[in-house]
Protein backbone atom coordinates (compact mmCIF):
# COMPACT_ATOMS: atom_id res chain seq x y z
CA UNK A 1 0.00 0.00 0.00
CA UNK A 2 1.19 3.31 -0.86
CA UNK A 3 0.45 6.70 0.33
CA UNK A 4 -0.40 9.51 -1.19
CA UNK A 5 -0.43 13.55 -0.47
CA UNK A 6 -2.43 15.93 -1.78
CA UNK A 7 -5.31 16.06 -4.34
CA UNK A 8 -5.90 13.92 -7.81
CA UNK A 9 -3.52 16.12 -9.78
CA UNK A 10 -1.03 15.46 -6.82
CA UNK A 11 -1.59 12.08 -6.90
CA UNK A 12 -1.14 11.07 -10.38
CA UNK A 13 2.04 13.18 -10.42
CA UNK A 14 3.74 11.21 -7.46
CA UNK A 15 2.21 7.47 -8.83
CA UNK A 16 3.92 8.92 -12.42
CA UNK A 17 7.30 9.55 -10.11
CA UNK A 18 6.85 6.54 -8.27
CA UNK A 19 6.49 4.35 -11.48
CA UNK A 20 9.99 6.15 -13.46
CA UNK A 21 11.97 5.58 -9.87
CA UNK A 22 11.00 1.75 -10.23
CA UNK A 23 11.37 1.56 -13.64
CA UNK A 24 14.34 3.27 -13.43
CA UNK A 25 15.57 0.42 -10.87
CA UNK A 26 14.51 -2.15 -12.58
CA UNK A 27 16.70 -1.20 -15.44
CA UNK A 28 19.63 -0.77 -13.16
CA UNK A 29 18.76 -3.92 -12.43
CA UNK A 30 18.92 -5.51 -15.89
CA UNK A 31 22.01 -4.07 -16.42
CA UNK A 32 23.64 -5.14 -13.62
CA UNK A 33 22.05 -8.61 -14.45
CA UNK A 34 24.11 -8.27 -18.14
CA UNK A 35 27.11 -7.35 -17.00
CA UNK A 36 27.35 -10.16 -14.62
CA UNK A 37 26.20 -12.80 -17.55
CA UNK A 38 28.95 -11.21 -19.64
CA UNK A 39 31.21 -11.40 -17.20
CA UNK A 40 30.77 -14.59 -16.44
CA UNK A 41 30.11 -15.75 -19.84
CA UNK A 42 33.76 -14.25 -20.55
CA UNK A 43 35.36 -15.92 -17.57
CA UNK A 44 34.16 -19.18 -18.77
CA UNK A 45 34.99 -19.15 -22.12
CA UNK A 46 38.18 -18.13 -20.66
CA UNK A 47 38.40 -21.24 -18.63
CA UNK A 48 37.68 -23.40 -21.59
CA UNK A 49 40.19 -21.86 -23.47
CA UNK A 50 42.81 -21.82 -21.17
CA UNK A 51 42.17 -25.50 -20.98
CA UNK A 52 42.25 -26.27 -24.55
CA UNK A 53 45.71 -24.64 -24.65
CA UNK A 54 46.96 -26.83 -22.13
CA UNK A 55 45.42 -30.29 -23.51
CA UNK A 56 47.25 -28.58 -26.55
CA UNK A 57 50.27 -28.22 -24.88
CA UNK A 58 49.98 -31.90 -23.40
CA UNK A 59 49.25 -33.58 -26.95
CA UNK A 60 52.17 -31.80 -28.54
CA UNK A 61 54.76 -32.60 -25.84
CA UNK A 62 53.64 -36.33 -26.18
CA UNK A 63 53.74 -36.53 -29.62
CA UNK A 64 57.31 -34.59 -29.60
CA UNK A 65 58.49 -37.73 -27.47
CA UNK A 66 58.02 -40.85 -29.31
CA UNK A 67 57.80 -42.85 -25.69
CA UNK A 68 54.83 -41.99 -23.62
CA UNK A 69 56.41 -42.24 -19.90
CA UNK A 70 52.88 -43.75 -18.32
CA UNK A 71 52.53 -46.79 -20.85
CA UNK A 72 56.23 -47.05 -22.22
CA UNK A 73 54.59 -47.68 -25.64
CA UNK A 74 55.50 -45.13 -28.81
CA UNK A 75 53.29 -43.35 -30.28
CA UNK A 76 52.49 -42.27 -33.96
Amino acid sequence: MEIYRGNYSAYLRQREERFQARLRQWEQQQEYIHRLTVEEAHTLLGRFLFRGEEEFKRVSELRSNPINARHGQQIR
